[in-house]
C-alpha cells in the first residue's frame, strides 16, 4: 500500500478558509492518492495538528503556522501568543525537525511590537504583556534582553512625578523576567527614589501653599506609599518626610492627609509607625484645637477609625469626646 502524506491545501481566496473539523478529501494526481487536510478555525488547528504532525513536512507546518497566526490588534495577538505557547511550543520540543526553533522565532517576531508596552497605563491590563517575555528570552528573539532593557528604561524615564501605581507596574515588569534584569530594576528604584525626593523638596512646598489642596494631598500620599516599597533606609525616608509635612501642612491639610491615608498600609510591616504617630501628634497642638472642635462628623469618624486601627494610634482617641 502506498504511504500517504498529509499536506495543507491552499485556498484560492485571499483569506484562508478552514472548516469546523478537519475535512479530508481525496484527489487523483498522476495515479497517486494525495490527502489534503483543511483547517477552518485556529481552535481546530491546535486541536488536530498534534495528532497529524508526523504526516506533515517542515514546509507544510511553516505555511500553515504563518498563515494561521497572522493577526491584527493587540488583543488578538495576545490570544494567539497564548495558543502558540500552549500548543505549538510543545510540538517544537517533541518534533524540532518539523516545528523548528527558527519558525518559532519568526512567529514571535511578528508580535514583538505588541509585547513591548508603549506607555504605562495601569488600568488597561498592560501587565499581561509581561507574561510573554520569557518566550522571547528563551528563543532569543531579536536579541530580546537588550531590547527589553532599553525599552523599559525609556518607559520609566516618562515617570516625572510621584506615582505609586506606575512604580508598582514597572516593578511587575522587571520581576516578570527575574533575575535577568534585576540590576536594571535596582537602577529604576534609584531613579524613582531620587525623583520623589527632588519633587517633595523642590515642588511640593509650592503645591501645598497654592490653592490645589487635593493635588498636593494626592502627591503626598503617592510619596509616602512609595517609601513603603523602595530600597534603602525606608524608615529614615519616612521620618524625614513626616517632619517635612508637620512643618508645611496646615491643620485642614493634615487632617485630609491622615483621613485619606490607606488603612491597609497602616498595618504594612514597612510603615514607620513612629513617623506616622509623630505626624498625627502634630495635629493636636493648641493652635489646632478650635479647628478640631468644629470638625464635621464625617472627618471626625474617619479619624477615629484610623486611630482605632493600631495600638500605637489609640493614644489619640482621648482627644475626642465619647
Amino acid at each position: 500500500m502506498n504511504q500517504v502524506r498529509h499536506s495543507l491545501s491552499r485556498s484560492t481566496s485571499s483569506t484562508a478558509s478552514f472548516s469546523q473539523s478537519p475535512i479530508q478529501t481525496q484527489t487523483q494526481t498522476q495515479s497517486t492518492n494525495v490527502n489534503t487536510v483543511k483547517y477552518e478555525t485556529l481552535d481546530n488547528f491546535v486541536k488536530f495538528l498534534p495528532k497529524d504532525i508526523e504526516k506533515f513536512t517542515e514546509n507544510d507546518v511553516k505555511n500553515i503556522l504563518l498563515r494561521m497566526f497572522q493577526c491584527t490588534g493587540n488583543n488578538e495577538c495576545k490570544a494567539k501568543i497564548d495558543l502558540l505557547n500552549r500548543y505549538v511550543l510543545p510540538l517544537n520540543q517533541r518534533y524540532p525537525e518539523v516545528v523548528t526553533d527558527e519558525l518559532i522565532k519568526q512567529l514571535l517576531t511578528c508580535y514583538l511590537s505588541v509585547v513591548l508596552p508603549n506607555k504605562i497605563i495601569v488600568s488597561d491590563g498592560n501587565e499581561d504583556i509581561s507574561r510573554f517575555w520569557s518566550l522571547y528570552i528563551n528563543y532569543n528573539v531579536n536579541n530580546f534582553i537588550p531590547t527589553l532593557t532599553n525599552h523599559l528604561k525609556e518607559l520609566y524615564k516618562t515617570i516625572k512625578t510621584p506615582n505609586f501605581a506606575q512604580y508598582q507596574h514597572m516593578i511587575k515588569y522587571y520581576k516578570a523576567v527575574s533575575p535577568s534584569l534585576n540590576n536594571e530594576m535596582y537602577k529604576f528604584k534609584d531613579y524613582y527614589l531620587s525623583m520623589i525626593n527632588d519633587y517633595y523638596l523642590n515642588t511640593l512646598p509650592s503645591l501645598i501653599s497654592s490653592d490645589n489642596g487635593s493635588d498636593s494631598t494626592k502627591m503626598m500620599l503617592e510619596i509616602w506609599y512609595s517609601y513603603l516599597c523602595l530600597c534603602g533606609n525606608t524608615n529614615q525616608n519616612q521620618m524625614e518626610f513626616s517632619i517635612f509635612l508637620t512643618k508645611h501642612l496646615k491643620c485642614e491639610q493634615l487632617i485630609d492627609f491622615i483621613c485619606l491615608f490607606n488603612k491597609h498600609y497602616i498595618e504594612n510591616k514597612t510603615l514607620n509607625m513612629d513617623a506616622f504617630v509623630m505626624l498625627c501628634e502634630s495635629l493636636f497642638n493648641s493652635e489646632n484645637k478650635s479647628y478640631l472642635l468644629s470638625l464635621d462628623k464625617q472627618k471626625t469618624n474617619t479619624l477615629l477609625e484610623i486611630f482605632k486601627s493600631n495600638a500605637k494610634l489609640n493614644i489619640f482617641l482621648n482627644n475626642f469626646d465619647n
